[in-house]
């Protein structure tokens, strides 16, 4: 793998810096880059290779205007792909959410790539039992896969894929389940008929977080963790800021109950020391979208993005209404 990278706000950057270390360690000779969305973030730079969204080619200023924080982070992504995949030397590039923890190399994921154009791990890969949330159909609104990984090869083809998928990632890349949409994610349901070569990497090692727990076997051994069986690669996070909704969602289904819940938070009881020399504080004060990078305006939020995604109806003024 020649690129491996992340995008996040500032807000997320003790986040970046976790990961970003943990692909040093597991995948060294990777280039490691971090791109932000809402200006530099210097802290990184020890880490990693810092690249600011808005230098790419892509429409950042409206994008930045109609998206919130989490939703021009993904928006940009399939762009980012495109600025890698077409640089000369750059046979593939990977994508990781920033919150995941890399344990070991990505062996298998370059495995993928040997026989593939496109790699992407599913959700799930058994169905959710019961009522609690999240449950089966929680997950078939938010996309097959899960974009939080993505790894693709430098083709045509899949230069192609990524040029549709930025150009429905414009506007289309927010959250707004009653439209079908969630991010980016949906969209990529349909990449495997768009490529020639596609693997779903189905390993429990390659995507282990708190919506595919259940039903899984977690162990710490001589050589580390594993999941069913299989050496533990790939980790995500718990978000240490989520909403009480989710906290109390994430328990009734995972914590309560499971007999591995006790393995489960020995596995994440670390998260906060975890996140190297930034502390959580300091990055929860680190707001994101303070500053304007290069002339942009900052995210949309409130008022303004539902203004922007809810246009006047016919006739009632506004650049239409005037012809």
């Amino acid at each position: 793998m020649d690129v491996i990278f992340t995008i996040v706000s500032r807000n997320y950057a003790a986040q970046a810096a976790t990961l970003m270390e943990s692909v040093a360690s597991a995948e060294p000779a990777a280039r490691r880059v971090v791109v932000a969305t809402d200006g530099p973030i210097p802290a990184l730079e020890r880490l990693a290779e810092v690249i600011e969204a808005a230098s790419l080619d892509l429409p950042y200023a409206a994008m930045s205007v109609y998206y919130d924080a989490l939703e021009l982070n993904t928006a940009v992504k399939p762009y980012v792909f495109q600025h890698f995949l077409t640089q000369p030397g750059v046979g593939s590039a990977t994508y990781l959410d920033p919150d995941i923890f890399v344990f070991r190399p990505l062996a298998r994921v370059r495995q993928g790539l040997e026989r593939a154009q496109l790699v992407l791990t599913p959700h799930l890969t058994k169905p959710l039992l019961g009522s609690a949330m999240p449950n089966d159909h929680a997950i078939l609104r938010s996309g097959s896969y899960n974009l939080g990984f993505c790894s693709a090869r430098a083709e045509p083809k899949v230069v192609d894929l990524m040029a549709w998928w930025a150009d429905r990632c414009e506007f289309d890349c927010r959250v707004d389940l009653k439209a079908g949409l969630f991010t980016d994610q949906r969209w990529m349901d349909l990449a495997p008929g768009f490529v020639e070569r596609f693997a779903a990497l189905r390993d429990p090692g390659l995507n282990l977080a708190y919506w595919n727990l259940e039903g899984r076997v977690l162990a710490k051994g001589r050589g580390g963790w594993s999941v069913d069986g299989a050496p533990l690669s790939v980790t995500m996070l718990p978000r240490a800021r989520a909403s009480t909704s989710s906290r109390r969602s994430i328990s009734a289904r995972f914590w309560s109950n499971s007999p591995q819940s006790a393995e489960a938070s020995r596995l994440f009881s670390n998260t906060r020391s975890i996140c190297s020399d930034f502390s959580w504080r300091a990055s929860r004060r680190d707001s994101c979208a303070r500053a304007s990078p290069r002339g942009a305006v900052a995210p949309g939020r409130g008022a303004i993005k539902r203004r922007l995604r809810n246009p006047l109806p016919e006739g009632e003024g506004g650049c239409e209404a005037a012809g």
